[in-house]
């Protein structure tokens, strides 16, 4: 007999044989036992492992850390515990025990299983329950159920007793939740309504079929109380006799149910209306040859029934729809299946009218087809507005769509290029857009067709037959006439005329045109462009509808042209009012420095007198030009407010003409110009003297400010048909081609830069043209390029003035004696004083209007000078006052303020300032004429 087995020995056996790892570590976290299995789940040997920690066997730390505060967990409370962890890619389950000796831990044992099977297998469960489209979920029992108790007992305590207990957030969706959380832990009755006895009759099912219940539908609520449709697996866990437990999946047929129920209601309202109406009923043999239809096909169509029999009915479907009805009737009665197919027919008249066929099969005992039993609806009103509602259902869609193209960008050009896209395939094959050019040419913008090799054709076609201006219909004859165009059917014939060439009509032919609309894009009634419509391969027409959205995408298109426009004017015209406010800026303040600065240095200084003349002739220079400006802007304001006048009488132009080219002499010696007037001896004209002396002098200015030193300067003046000719050349620095149809713009220049070489608010010709339109003539300007001069051609017409020509001649040349000058400002009262005296008036002068009713009260004067803007009373004040006492009193204004002719009208005359010395003296000398007539 052998002793048996002390415990170390069995303890050794079991590590030498274990598979399974098993460890002891004592409290030195060294180890000091290591089962086989244990060691080759390490890599190591047994006997390697023993004595070491892990750290100097070189295990993982990211697993061993971990486990290293288990061991201390169990060495200090002395109570086993569980650890998972990951170790080469499997999972294990560590389980650890104190090992005492006596009452003191000396070790810890752990004994580990490879879980990895098992977790991969829960890792999938998870994963499935997540992600599965259907609900998946399990249901508790409070107290398991006796499975041999009667029906209503079992499904009573099932809405007691059950509970969900586990589900996914598929069902929590189904109920309106957002995850399983929210719902596990609901009572049976929550969910299943135990009011509704379909739902007890789901659970009867559910005991009755031993607990296994497949495709069962079940009514509930939501938690916002809306009714759902479910179909539900569902499998009892029976353990001893009793349920304990059930699983089960459930699939929401909600909308199923509610398409369902649509349906049905749509078969009872389809067979209520088959027996209301006049449906037509057919049959066909097996092979779908018919061979009996009711008399209501021949009061549609006019076919009679012999007609019909065989496959005689398919030739009255409209051509582009028989062959794929015929096609699926085929289909149909080969695979045996119910025939249902929306044709158009031709019927009595002609027309075609749409029509509802369907049919199904009749079977024999063997299931062979007896025969096939059809019925034929006229539905072409319902058909019709179906398909009305759908294309205004697109129509809305493309207009919103157009619409946000239209204020996506103020690029116009894109605009229509991206509307040309849009209306191809939904709206035309082909989409041309074309507009009009400053000259009136046509310019091909956009092309689109669905095949870009045809966009491509129709670009080669544009370019090499252009758009005949004169054609009879087409992109030109809707510029023309501004009016639409619309063919539902192009005649051959039309086009065949339009060809240019035999390759042009084979050309034309490709495109296959058929239905075409030309709508042109207006611009403030103007037409801007036209949006050309082609239908070519899908072999429709136009309609009028078509034709109205067409318009309406034009107008809106226009819109888009119109505000490109106006955005692009609006920033020039900020950008040329900024340019003007610097130009005006540096016009008035340049002879403004030489005014101020010569007048400091006369009062510093004192000159010999050729400085001081220089002097006095710069500041009445740089004076003048103020003035100039300052008048030239008054005049454009009076332009273009419609304020305007001229005061037309018959005048000798010659002598005009002949002064301001000997005003302007010494600023063109200055240059070494010379000034030549080319002039028969008298022309007269009935023209405004002082206008036309404006035209001229500011054509010769700008002659003398544009020409280059030593060259000269022609005037010539003749008549030409009946008009009067003035032109003013120059050999000056010429007009380039591209700047000269706007040299006659206002606030506009050539060269507006601030290191520009000349000069000027660029208005003089702006004035002159609008003068010369005035008088009822023209201005124009011609230049052979930079460098080439320029010339300036004024027309005006002559007109009858031989009657009153022997009128004009010389004025006086004698001055008014006596002088009444009134001006609250001293220093312009003296000056003004002393150039009357100058020219041998006898002045006095009054500071005030109420001195001057005074002083015209004790003495007699011929002129009375007064300024329009003073203190208390002004100057209409003392008109009106004078004229009361002498109607006879001349009386005449000097203003600074920016007054139009016909405010000044209640006075005889009127001198602006700054004084012009000879303004002053020619109303001296008209005052003096006057007095000797």
């Amino acid at each position: 007999m052998h002793a048996l087995p002390g415990d170390a020995d069995v303890f050794r056996a079991f590590l030498e044989a274990s598979r399974d790892p098993v460890y002891v570590v004592g409290r030195d976290l060294r180890y000091t036992h290591v089962s086989r299995g244990g060691a080759a789940a390490a890599g190591l040997d047994p006997q390697a492992m023993v004595g070491k920690t892990w750290q100097e066997l070189g295990l993982p730390a990211d697993v061993m850390s971990g486990l290293e505060e288990e061991w201390n967990r169990v060495l200090e409370s002395g109570r086993p515990s569980e650890h998972q962890a990951r170790f080469s890619g499997r999972t294990f389950d560590y389980f650890l025990f104190p090992i005492r000796s006596g009452d003191q831990v000396v070790a810890v044992g752990s004994i580990t299983h490879d879980v990895t099977d098992r977790v991969t297998a829960e890792e999938r469960y998870r994963s499935f329950m997540a992600n599965s489209s259907e609900g998946i979920l399990r249901f508790e029992i409070d107290e398991p159920i006796d499975t041999s108790l009667p029906v209503e007992e079992q499904v009573q305590r099932m809405f007691d007793g059950a509970w969900l207990a586990e589900c996914n957030d598929t069902v929590a969706r189904m109920y309106g939740f957002e995850s399983s959380d929210e719902i596990v832990g609901i009572r049976l009755p929550e969910m299943l309504d135990p009011g509704i006895d379909a739902n007890r009759d789901l659970l009867r099912e559910f005991v009755r079929s031993g607990y296994h219940l497949a495709g069962a539908e079940s009514a509930e609520a939501d938690r916002y109380g809306r009714r759902r449709y479910f179909v539900n697996t569902l499998n009892g866990v029976s353990e001893n006799g009793r349920m304990v437990r059930a699983w089960g999946t459930r699939r929401d047929i909600t909308e199923e149910k509610a398409a369902m129920e649509r349906l049905r209601l749509s078969e009872e309202r389809l067979q209520a209306l088959v027996q209301a109406s006049a449906q037509i009923v057919w049959t066909t043999d097996p092979e779908g040859r018919l061979e009996w239809i009711s008399p209501g096909w021949t009061d549609l169509t006019g076919q009679t029934h012999k007609e019909a029999k065989g496959t005689g009915w398919q030739e009255l479907i409209h051509p582009d729809e028989r062959a794929v009805a015929a096609e699926t009737w085929q289909k149909a009665v080969a695979a045996r299946t119910l025939f249902d197919n929306v044709v158009r027919v031709r019927v009595r008249d002609g027309s075609y009218r749409w029509i509802h066929s369907r049919a199904a099969p009749v079977f024999n005992a063997d299931g062979s087809v007896r025969e096939w039993v059809g019925a034929t609806d006229d539905i072409d009103a319902a058909r019709r507005q179906e398909l009305s509602l759908a294309a205004d259902q697109l129509r809305a869609e493309f207009i919103a769509e157009a619409n946000d193209l239209f204020v996506r960008t103020l690029d116009y050009e894109e605009t229509l290029r991206n509307l040309a896209r849009l209306c191809v395939p939904r709206l035309s094959d082909w989409c041309a857009v074309d507009m009009v050019e400053p000259d009136g040419s046509l310019r091909r913008l956009a092309v689109e067709h669905i095949d870009p090799s045809k966009v491509r054709l129709a670009f080669e076609l544009q370019e090499r037959y252009p758009t005949d201006p004169d054609a009879a219909f087409g992109v030109s004859q809707v510029v023309r006439t501004g009016k639409p165009e619309w063919m539902a059917e192009i005649p051959l014939e039309l086009l065949e005329a339009a060809a240019k060439s035999d390759e042009h009509r084979e050309l034309i032919r490709q495109l296959q045109l058929r239905s075409y609309i030309a709508m042109p894009i207006r611009v403030r009634e103007e037409v801007a462009g036209v949006l050309t419509l082609v239908i070519a391969e899908s072999k429709r027409s136009f309609t009028a509808r078509d034709v109205e959205l067409a318009e309406a995408l034009a107008l809106r298109a226009g819109h888009a042209v119109e505000n490109a426009r106006l955005y692009r004017q609006a920033v020039e015209a900020n950008r040329a009012k900024d340019d003007f406010l610097a130009t005006l800026s540096h016009e008035l303040r340049t002879p403004l420095t030489a005014i101020l600065g010569w007048a400091n240095l006369l009062r510093l200084s004192n000159f010999d007198p050729e400085t001081m003349r220089n002097a006095v002739d710069t500041i009445e220079r740089s004076s003048k030009t103020q003035a100039a400006i300052i008048d030239d802007l008054l005049d454009v304001s009076r332009i273009i407010t419609g304020k305007f006048q001229i005061n037309p009488s018959v005048i000798d132009i010659v002598p005009i003409v002949r002064n301001v080219a000997d005003l302007s002499r010494p600023a063109a010696e200055g240059k070494r110009l010379k000034i030549e007037i080319d002039a028969p001896p008298k022309l007269v004209i009935r023209a405004d003297p002082n206008r036309l002396q404006q035209i001229v002098w500011n054509l010769i200015s700008n002659a003398v400010k544009f020409s280059a030193e030593e060259g000269t300067i022609r005037a010539r003046i003749g008549t030409e048909d009946d008009d009067a000719v003035i032109s003013v050349s120059d050999s000056g620095i010429g007009i380039a081609p591209e700047i000269l149809p706007r040299v006659f713009d206002r606030f506009w220049q050539a060269d507006s830069s601030t290191n520009r070489a000349h000069g000027g608010l660029g208005l003089g010709l702006a004035i002159v043209k609008h003068l010369s339109e005035m008088h009822g003539g023209t201005v124009a300007a011609e230049s052979s390029g930079a460098g080439k001069g320029a010339t300036f051609i004024v027309r005006l017409p002559v007109g009858d003035v031989e009657s009153e020509a022997a009128a004009v001649g010389s004025t006086t040349n004698l001055s008014a004696k006596r002088v009444l000058l009134v001006d609250d400002d001293g220093g312009a009262r003296e000056v003004i004083a002393r150039m009357l005296r100058h020219y041998g008036a006898r002045v006095r002068e009054a500071s005030s209007a109420d001195d001057a009713v005074k002083l015209a009260s004790d003495e007699r004067f011929d002129l009375v000078l007064t300024d329009l803007a003073m203190p208390e009373h002004d100057g209409y004040w003392l008109l009106e006052r004078l004229r009361s006492s002498n109607p006879e009193l001349r009386v005449a204004a000097i203003t600074a303020l920016g007054v139009s002719d016909e405010q000044m009208e209640a006075f005889d005359d009127y001198v602006r300032k700054p004084v012009d010395p000879a303004r002053l003296a020619a109303l001296l000398e008209e005052e003096e004429s006057r007095i000797e007539n």
